[in-house]
């Protein structure tokens, strides 16, 4: 275990400009499980990144994001949460190493999010149980048999939508039937 625990110490201290960083390695051994802690990680600031202003703009989106979904969604958002999404969405680790030129779609995203919420607050209780249904049905079916990238790709081609949110209620229950077809293929298919 003692080679393994070096080896992985020399690798982070390789990468350091100096020995002096020895001491901001720890590395330890628990049950098989090898952790490493105190470990300076220096990221390249980047002039291309957001600035601090553009990022705390963001941070106040997703809180208010999360504090709409709150008050108003039918699901208890936390920021966290919506953090997730964002950085799924976005793909990136962290939105403060966000490429500037892509700005506008982090908060072209969150807005968007934001619209959706508010357009759900106006439906009918009975419409929005009914497409929470739908919503759960379709991501069912896709989990099972493994269909998001053709429910994703069927969304997106006809409808222009990311999400089952962006979609209208005409158009979420095609998607419906689109998936229970697909389902009823697969469940033929395994006979």
């Amino acid at each position: 275990m003692y080679a393994i625990k070096k080896e992985i110490r020399d690798i982070f201290l390789s990468s350091s400009d100096s020995k002096e960083k020895e001491k901001d390695v720890s590395i330890s051994a628990v049950h098989d499980v090898t952790i490493i802690s105190r470990v300076v990680v220096n990221m390249p600031s980047g002039e291309n990144c957001i600035s601090e202003a553009d990022a705390a703009h963001i941070k106040e989106l997703v809180y208010e994001v999360a504090r709409m979904e709150r008050m108003h969604g039918h699901r208890k958002a936390t920021p966290a949460m919506v953090w997730v999404k964002l950085k799924d969405h976005l793909k990136v680790t962290s939105y403060k190493l966000l490429a500037k030129e892509r700005r506008g779609e982090a908060v072209g995203f969150l807005t968007d999010w934001m619209f959706r919420i508010n357009e759900d607050r106006f439906r009918d209780p009975v419409t929005l149980e009914e497409r929470a249904r739908m919503y759960r049905e379709c991501h069912g079916i896709a989990k099972r048999y493994g269909l998001y990238a053709e429910m994703r790709a069927l969304m997106e081609r006809k409808w222009d939508a990311e999400s089952m949110r962006d979609l209208d209620d005409a158009a979420l229950r095609d998607l419906r039937a689109f998936m229970r077809a697909l389902e009823a293929q697969h469940k033929t298919a395994t006979r």
